[in-house]
This record gives structure tokens, C-alpha cells and sequence, in this order.
């Protein structure tokens, strides 16, 4: 099994938000985005990420789907509203909710995945299509679906991928980083937030691809350039 030992870290790489942030009596687990939590809770993703007491959560943050395990919110109580209606007559509410969309880009050796068919399972339901010129698809899933899974293509071309949705780490921690790199097709052993060898390694590949001087070290400009080429 490869492994990594834990490397120097340099000054430039101690940035804010590399840890948990934020307060509040619900802590964060693994999967665990502000659209699910929303979901689960009967409430708007507004209602959770601009609570006040959720302001440094939402400053450090920036993106209610990109949390940090272990970050700390306030979850609010669903506001009771009583509405007077008179007897005898068929009265419907709707139901608030918000859609919640998948977009991925399949890329293969940088070329798009154009016309290529999937299909696409999560949270019980099937979704076939196709993938559009720049390789992108774009599904409405449920907001609690935490897991799913991706057929491209057909026969000897047909790939599969398990798909881990809301678990995306913010591109301040050394986790978000891993998880960035390896979607981006560079090698940088297991998500363990270790920036050792490999992942030293996968981050002069990423640099020197994109212009960036090879030297490994993930200041603001390579995590700045990893979350814009990764599209979060």
C-alpha cells in the first residue's frame, strides 16, 4: 500500500479556513452540504446559510454546498405559520422547496465526452441523456441524495463512476486540495489531508501544466487556479 509521510508547511500555505469554522449546535459530518441539511430540515438554503448566527461560517465559506467536516452551524427551527381557510372547500398548499442540480464536465486526456450516453442513478431515480458539446451533464437530483452512481458510454467504452455528492471540502483545507487534484486526473494517493510526496508531486504536475512555477507549494495562486479549473 502507498502511503505519505507529513511534509514542511510553509508559510504561504497557512490560509483561512484550513480548519473547521463557524458555530452553532449542529457539527458537520462527512456528505453534509447546506442544500441537504436544508432538505432534511423543511427549510430554505437562505434560511441556514444567512442566519446571522452562521455569519463566519458564510464569510470563510462563500459556497453553502462546500463545507468542511466538522464545521460548526446553527440549523433555525422551522417557522409555524397558521393560515385561515374556510370548512367544507379543497384548500392546497404548496410545498417550498428548491432544485438542486448535478453538473459534471467528463474529460478524457482534456478532450470532452461530447454525444456520449449515461445514465445516471441517484436518491431513486434513473436519468438518461446524453452529454452535451463541452462534455457537461446537468441533472435535477434530489437535495438529500448523498450518493450515486454514472454509466458514460456504451460496450467496451463504457465507464462507471460512483459518485460521493456534497462531500467536496472547501480548497482551503489539504483535503479539498487531494480531492480537487485526483478529480482533475492527478495522482495524489488517498484523501487524507497529508501533503506529503504524492500529493507534493500531483501539485508540480497541476502547476506545471497550467503555467504556474513547479515548486509544490499550494499558496493562494495554485489553490486559486485548482478551484477555477476544478468550476468550485
Amino acid at each position: 500500500m502507498t502511503t505519505q509521510q507529513s511534509a514542511h508547511v510553509f508559510p504561504e500555505e497557512q490560509v483561512a479556513g484550513s480548519g473547521p469554522v463557524g458555530k452553532g449546535g449542529h457539527v458537520v459530518r462527512d456528505g453534509e452540504c447546506i442544500s441537504s441539511l436544508a432538505a432534511q430540515n423543511g427549510l430554505l438554503v437562505a434560511d441556514i446559510f444567512d442566519h446571522p448566527a452562521n455569519v463566519e461560517l458564510k464569510a470563510v465559506r462563500g459556497d453553502p454546498n462546500i463545507l468542511l467536516t466538522r464545521d460548526r452551524l446553527t440549523i433555525p427551527p422551522v417557522e409555524r405559520k397558521k393560515e385561515d381557510h374556510p370548512t367544507g372547500q379543497k384548500t392546497t398548499f404548496v410545498l417550498a422547496g428548491e432544485p438542486v442540480f448535478l453538473r459534471i464536465q467528463l474529460l478524457d486526456r482534456d478532450r470532452p465526452l461530447d454525444g456520449k450516453p449515461f445514465t445516471l442513478v441517484v436518491g431513486g431515480l434513473t436519468i438518461q441523456d446524453t452529454t452535451k458539446p463541452d462534455g457537461t451533464l446537468e441533472a435535477r437530483i434530489p437535495p438529500g441524495a448523498t450518493t450515486g452512481l454514472l454509466r458514460v458510454g456504451t460496450g467496451a467504452d463504457l465507464i462507471q463512476i460512483t459518485l460521493k455528492l456534497g462531500a467536496l471540502s472547501p480548497v482551503a483545507s489539504n483535503e479539498g486540495v487531494q480531492e480537487r487534484l485526483q478529480n482533475l486526473g492527478f495522482d495524489c494517493g488517498p484523501i487524507d489531508g497529508i501533503v506529503g510526496p504524492l500529493t507534493r508531486g500531483a501539485v508540480r504536475h497541476f502547476q506545471a501544466k497550467f503555467g504556474l512555477a513547479p515548486d509544490g507549494i499550494l499558496g493562494p495562486p495554485t489553490r486559486a487556479l485548482l478551484k477555477e479549473k476544478h468550476g468550485c
